[in-house]
């Protein structure tokens, strides 16, 4: 066996470039973004699914449908009537892979609606995978039943030699610099069209806190204890919803305070704190303290007040502005503790 017909079928056996990279690439986003949601959350989680969102799927199904290389040879007839084994440009293949990526996400949610999957990120991403792991090996077993000469390549030399002869070869120092910012700004757009496209909005993240009783098995907002005896306790369950896309601690505080003044226009003129205490949610989940109350000040119209912090909470909770202020009317005297629903009571928790 000559070397020329050892090549020639070391080429034949050669899976190209590109499919191993996309490949592990998707496998890579998969495992490291999607099952560990706390690990790589925000703007890095968003710009590293980009690719498989808005090009990968397309790409694959392209690698299928044209397995071969493009070759600008012939008349116009010519080329349409070869174009399944002579291929498509690079730019029409980038250009039809990011529309056809697109198209995908609308069907993939119509066949997930279809078989009752809830539309959420993590199944549409899944698909999109799927479909872009599937194509990949479908097109390099199209690419391989094409001669070498003839399959889709990634064009890494062509283009490493266009870079080098548009920058460092250039005629002239100014005609390599222009070159050189062309290329950057170039860069610089795609990347902060991508940003855009995927970045989260500033502060689209939000804390939401809720003062419940329990009822059974369940959380309701009703049936608060709003008459106490002095030194009498009573059940309440503070929860807190992360809706940020990191772990959040928060402290809660919980004082009871007498007012004066009514509306807009009151004071504090008491606070005693009854407790204090620390919760932990991680991204999208809801955090729950079951705990107990025990007012020691004696009076009518006391406020009942939860203020929660993200994070440690100051030593006064008058000196610094809560994430979150939740508030029960109470009184404390010397009579039995009732109950009294909060759809019907005028003093139901408040949220200020």
């Amino acid at each position: 066996m000559t070397t020329l017909e050892g090549r020639a079928r070391a080429e034949g056996r050669t899976i190209p470039l590109d499919v191993p990279l996309v490949v592990l690439y998707t496998v890579a986003i998969v495992t490291l973004v999607l099952s560990r949601p706390g690990g790589i959350v925000g703007e890095l989680r968003a710009l590293l699914v980009l690719p498989l969102l808005l090009f990968l799927p397309g790409y694959s199904l392209l690698a299928v449908l044209y397995p071969g290389r493009w070759r600008a040879t012939g008349t116009t007839s010519e080329r349409a009537t070869a174009l399944n084994r002579e291929g498509i440009s690079w730019g029409e293949r980038a250009a039809i892979s990011f529309a056809a990526s697109l198209a995908l996400i609308p069907l993939l949610a119509v066949l997930l609606s279809i078989a009752r999957v809830p539309l959420d990120p993590v199944p549409i991403t899944l698909c999109l995978a799927a479909v872009t792991v599937l194509g990949s090996v479908v097109g390099v077993l199209r690419r391989l039943q094409l001669p070498p000469g003839e399959r889709l390549q990634l064009p890494v030399r062509r283009t490493g030699e266009s870079l080098y002869d548009a920058i460092v070869a250039a005629p002239t120092r100014r005609g390599a610099l222009l070159n050189a910012v062309l290329l950057v700004a170039v860069v610089a757009a795609l990347t902060g069209l991508a940003y855009g496209l995927v970045a989260p909005p500033e502060g689209g993240g939000h804390t939401e806190a809720a003062l419940l009783t329990e009822d059974g098995e369940d959380l309701v907002a009703a049936n608060y204890t709003t008459e106490f005896a002095q030194g009498e306790s009573a059940p309440l369950v503070l929860t807190v919803e992360n809706e940020e896309d990191v772990e959040r601690t928060y402290t809660a505080v919980v004082a009871l305070e007498r007012v004066r003044g009514s509306g807009d226009n009151f004071s504090v003129v008491e606070r005693q704190e009854l407790n204090r205490f620390s919760m932990t949610a991680p991204p999208g989940t809801t955090a729950r303290h079951p705990h107990t109350v025990t007012p020691s000040m004696r009076g009518e119209d006391l406020r009942l007040s939860y203020y929660v912090y993200t994070g440690d909470a100051p030593a006064d909770s008058s000196d610094a502005v809560p994430e979150q202020h939740l508030y029960l009317w109470i009184d404390v005297g010397q009579g039995n503790a009732t109950e009294s629903a909060a759809l019907q009571s005028p003093r139901a928790p408040g949220d200020a």
